[in-house]
């Protein structure tokens, strides 16, 4: 994965990061108090309620009083992913977590996309843009900042945009850039384009998107393969005859990140076809130095094993 060059902010933040959370995490006078009103809004947030369910510890809270979420949480931290992570298991780590508490934020599954992510010794700072349909959400931004793989800051808004009906059809650059023509990408004949759909795809609904990461799968491109197995094996609610096929399509793949991710997702889901291959796989990794996803991946997998 090729890395991006953030804003000079961005890359100066975890500088100034480092400085600041010598204990752990943020100083809690970076929030902005929070009323009484504010705080009763929170407690009664079940998405929020879920959120310090997934991460003990102490938390604290800014509240938006216009979109009802917060836009600053800040505590000791939930872990991501393992601390020497490389680039690409945090993409994946941060993704699942945006995934699984898009609620949080007042969005859907699948609405977060990585605009960038810099990382400084121990910290990683990640800035996600919101989509709907393909498209930006205007004035939606988070920075979750993430120190030795535990997330310690969230920041930023995103947008509840479902249920709009009147999306334009045309934009000023020509032709429609929502759901029709992000699906219609999945063929284009530059891998690079046809990765990015398959990472833009990663966790949204309905059968179009399933079905074109079903087809991102079994692409020619590795790591095309590799970033459509993780969003059908990881990132993907559904669990069907089809999507099941495509991953047990995989479990053979010449290459090892994208198996690892058909063995991974069929494991999870309880599928027999995982379990040959999934034992294989752990025997012949017993000792190796592998990455860190790798060996995070065949761990859960392990423990989905009969």
């Amino acid at each position: 994965m090729r890395r991006v060059t953030l804003a000079v902010g961005l890359v100066l933040l975890p500088l100034r990061l480092h400085a600041a959370v010598s204990n752990g995490r943020p100083p809690m006078e970076w929030l902005e108090p929070t009323t009484a009103e504010q705080q009763e809004a929170l407690a009664a947030s079940p998405a929020y309620q879920r959120f310090l369910d997934s991460a003990p510890g102490p938390w604290s809270a800014e509240f938006d009083p216009v979109l009802r979420t917060p836009r600053a949480i800040l505590g000791d931290g939930v872990t991501l992913f393992p601390a020497d992570s490389n680039e690409n298991g945090v993409r994946k780590a941060v993704l699942r977590f945006l995934d699984d508490h898009s609620a949080l934020f007042g969005a859907s599954r699948g609405d977060f996309v990585i605009d960038g992510l810099v990382s400084s010794r121990d910290l990683w700072v990640v800035a996600v843009a919101q989509r709907y349909r393909g498209i930006p959400v205007h004035g939606s931004h988070l920075s979750l900042s993430i120190k030795q793989g535990r997330l310690i800051l969230i920041q930023g808004v995103a947008h509840r945009v479902d249920g709009v009906d009147h999306l334009p059809q045309e934009s000023l650059l020509g032709p429609a850039h929502g759901d029709d023509w992000l699906l219609a990408q999945h063929t284009h004949a530059a891998a690079d384009v046809r990765e990015a759909v398959a990472f833009a795809l990663g966790g949204r609904p309905g059968p179009a998107a399933l079905d074109a990461l079903i087809a991102l799968s079994a692409d020619a491109e590795p790591r095309v393969r590799d970033w459509a197995t993780f969003a059908l094996g990881t990132l993907a609610e559904a669990d069907s005859a089809p999507l099941r096929d495509a991953l047990a399509a995989r479990l053979d793949d010449a290459d090892e990140d994208t198996r690892l991710e058909a063995v991974h997702g069929l494991a999870v889901r309880g599928d027999a076809r995982a379990e040959a291959p999934a034992r294989a796989l752990l025997a012949a990794h017993a000792g190796d130095e592998d990455s860190v996803w790798t060996r995070h991946l065949l761990s859960e997998t392990a423990s989905h094993l009969p």
